[in-house]
Protein backbone atom coordinates (compact mmCIF):
# COMPACT_ATOMS: atom_id res chain seq x y z
CA UNK A 1 0.00 0.00 0.00
CA UNK A 2 2.87 2.51 0.23
CA UNK A 3 2.28 5.50 -2.07
CA UNK A 4 -1.24 4.34 -3.03
CA UNK A 5 -3.94 6.92 -3.57
CA UNK A 6 -7.73 6.93 -3.73
CA UNK A 7 -9.98 8.67 -6.26
CA UNK A 8 -13.73 8.64 -6.90
CA UNK A 9 -15.35 9.01 -10.34
CA UNK A 10 -18.78 9.46 -11.86
CA UNK A 11 -18.15 7.19 -14.88
CA UNK A 12 -16.01 4.24 -15.88
CA UNK A 13 -12.69 5.79 -16.91
CA UNK A 14 -12.03 2.92 -19.34
CA UNK A 15 -15.18 3.73 -21.35
CA UNK A 16 -15.67 7.49 -21.09
CA UNK A 17 -13.36 10.40 -21.81
CA UNK A 18 -15.30 13.07 -19.84
CA UNK A 19 -14.95 11.46 -16.41
CA UNK A 20 -15.20 13.67 -13.33
CA UNK A 21 -12.53 12.67 -10.79
CA UNK A 22 -11.95 13.77 -7.20
CA UNK A 23 -8.69 12.88 -5.46
CA UNK A 24 -9.43 11.72 -1.90
CA UNK A 25 -6.05 11.07 -0.33
CA UNK A 26 -2.80 9.18 -0.40
CA UNK A 27 -1.08 6.61 1.78
CA UNK A 28 2.35 7.59 3.08
CA UNK A 29 5.49 5.94 1.81
CA UNK A 30 5.97 4.07 5.10
CA UNK A 31 3.20 1.67 6.07
CA UNK A 32 3.00 -0.79 8.95
CA UNK A 33 1.43 -4.22 8.43
CA UNK A 34 -2.31 -4.14 9.12
CA UNK A 35 -2.44 -0.35 9.25
CA UNK A 36 -5.83 1.22 8.42
CA UNK A 37 -6.44 4.40 6.44
CA UNK A 38 -9.53 6.60 6.22
CA UNK A 39 -10.14 9.03 3.38
CA UNK A 40 -12.98 11.51 3.09
CA UNK A 41 -14.05 12.49 -0.41
CA UNK A 42 -16.18 15.55 -1.03
CA UNK A 43 -17.39 14.98 -4.57
CA UNK A 44 -20.05 17.34 -5.90
CA UNK A 45 -21.37 14.71 -8.32
CA UNK A 46 -22.91 11.23 -7.91
CA UNK A 47 -20.03 8.78 -7.38
CA UNK A 48 -20.21 5.40 -9.10
CA UNK A 49 -16.58 4.23 -9.09
CA UNK A 50 -13.73 4.17 -6.56
CA UNK A 51 -10.16 3.64 -7.75
CA UNK A 52 -7.16 2.71 -5.60
CA UNK A 53 -3.89 2.94 -7.51
CA UNK A 54 -0.21 3.29 -6.86
CA UNK A 55 2.49 4.92 -8.91
CA UNK A 56 5.43 2.59 -8.93
CA UNK A 57 9.00 2.91 -10.10
CA UNK A 58 9.59 -0.83 -9.76
CA UNK A 59 8.96 -3.55 -12.31
CA UNK A 60 5.58 -3.83 -14.00
CA UNK A 61 3.33 -6.42 -12.44
CA UNK A 62 3.80 -5.41 -8.81
CA UNK A 63 0.33 -5.46 -7.28
CA UNK A 64 -1.26 -3.70 -4.33
CA UNK A 65 -2.35 -6.03 -1.54
CA UNK A 66 -5.66 -4.77 -0.16
CA UNK A 67 -7.39 -6.80 2.53
CA UNK A 68 -10.65 -4.88 2.85
CA UNK A 69 -12.25 -1.71 1.53
CA UNK A 70 -15.32 -0.22 3.22
CA UNK A 71 -17.06 2.52 1.25
CA UNK A 72 -19.79 4.62 2.81
CA UNK A 73 -21.81 7.43 1.33
CA UNK A 74 -25.07 9.33 1.27
CA UNK A 75 -27.87 8.80 -1.19
CA UNK A 76 -28.37 11.46 -3.82
CA UNK A 77 -31.16 13.95 -3.20
CA UNK A 78 -31.80 14.71 -6.85
CA UNK A 79 -32.66 12.21 -9.60
CA UNK A 80 -29.64 10.47 -11.08
CA UNK A 81 -29.27 11.02 -14.81
CA UNK A 82 -28.95 7.95 -16.94
CA UNK A 83 -25.84 7.25 -18.99
CA UNK A 84 -27.83 5.13 -21.42
CA UNK A 85 -29.62 6.15 -24.60
CA UNK A 86 -32.61 4.02 -25.56
CA UNK A 87 -33.90 2.68 -28.86
CA UNK A 88 -36.66 0.27 -29.84
CA UNK A 89 -34.41 -2.60 -30.85
CA UNK A 90 -33.41 -6.02 -29.60
CA UNK A 91 -29.82 -7.19 -29.32
CA UNK A 92 -29.38 -10.03 -31.77
CA UNK A 93 -26.00 -11.34 -30.50
CA UNK A 94 -25.97 -11.31 -26.68
CA UNK A 95 -23.08 -12.82 -24.73
CA UNK A 96 -25.39 -13.42 -21.76
CA UNK A 97 -29.15 -13.90 -21.54
CA UNK A 98 -30.80 -13.80 -18.14
CA UNK A 99 -33.90 -12.55 -16.36
CA UNK A 100 -34.39 -9.25 -14.56
CA UNK A 101 -37.35 -7.64 -12.79
CA UNK A 102 -36.79 -4.18 -14.34
CA UNK A 103 -34.65 -2.47 -16.96
CA UNK A 104 -32.69 -0.91 -14.09
CA UNK A 105 -31.88 -4.34 -12.68
CA UNK A 106 -30.80 -5.47 -16.15
CA UNK A 107 -28.50 -2.42 -16.26
CA UNK A 108 -27.00 -3.36 -12.89
CA UNK A 109 -26.30 -6.87 -14.21
CA UNK A 110 -24.60 -5.26 -17.23
CA UNK A 111 -22.43 -3.10 -14.93
CA UNK A 112 -21.11 -6.26 -13.22
CA UNK A 113 -19.51 -7.40 -16.47
CA UNK A 114 -16.55 -5.32 -17.64
CA UNK A 115 -17.20 -6.33 -21.26
CA UNK A 116 -20.90 -5.34 -21.28
CA UNK A 117 -21.46 -2.15 -23.27
CA UNK A 118 -25.18 -2.40 -24.20
CA UNK A 119 -28.19 -4.35 -23.02
CA UNK A 120 -31.75 -5.07 -24.18
CA UNK A 121 -34.72 -5.49 -21.84
CA UNK A 122 -38.34 -6.52 -22.34
CA UNK A 123 -40.93 -6.47 -19.57
CA UNK A 124 -43.19 -8.71 -21.66
CA UNK A 125 -40.73 -11.24 -23.12
CA UNK A 126 -42.36 -14.66 -23.62
CA UNK A 127 -39.50 -16.41 -21.75
CA UNK A 128 -37.57 -15.81 -18.53
CA UNK A 129 -34.70 -14.42 -20.61
CA UNK A 130 -35.74 -10.78 -20.77
CA UNK A 131 -32.28 -9.23 -20.16
CA UNK A 132 -29.74 -9.53 -22.99
CA UNK A 133 -26.18 -8.26 -22.50
CA UNK A 134 -23.84 -7.39 -25.38
CA UNK A 135 -20.09 -6.83 -25.56
CA UNK A 136 -19.82 -5.87 -29.24
CA UNK A 137 -20.74 -2.75 -31.12
CA UNK A 138 -24.52 -2.67 -31.23
CA UNK A 139 -25.83 -5.37 -33.52
CA UNK A 140 -29.59 -5.09 -33.31
CA UNK A 141 -32.66 -5.47 -35.39
CA UNK A 142 -36.02 -3.71 -35.27
CA UNK A 143 -39.02 -5.64 -34.01
CA UNK A 144 -42.67 -5.41 -34.98
CA UNK A 145 -43.94 -5.79 -31.39
CA UNK A 146 -41.78 -3.00 -29.89
CA UNK A 147 -41.55 -4.94 -26.60
CA UNK A 148 -37.73 -4.71 -26.49
CA UNK A 149 -35.71 -1.62 -25.69
CA UNK A 150 -31.95 -1.45 -26.14
CA UNK A 151 -29.95 0.70 -23.73
CA UNK A 152 -26.71 1.99 -25.24
CA UNK A 153 -23.99 3.29 -22.94
CA UNK A 154 -23.51 7.00 -23.52
CA UNK A 155 -20.74 9.09 -22.02
CA UNK A 156 -22.53 12.36 -22.60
Amino acid sequence: MPNAYVEVMDKDVSLCSDVQVVWCGAVSSTVAAGEEFTFTCNATFPVRFVRVTRRSTVAVGVRIGIGHIDIQGEGTKKPHRSYYKTSKKKTSEPFLTTSAMTAGECGIICQRYYSCIDFSYSATAPTDENCLLTHKTLSSHYLDDNSWTTYILSCM
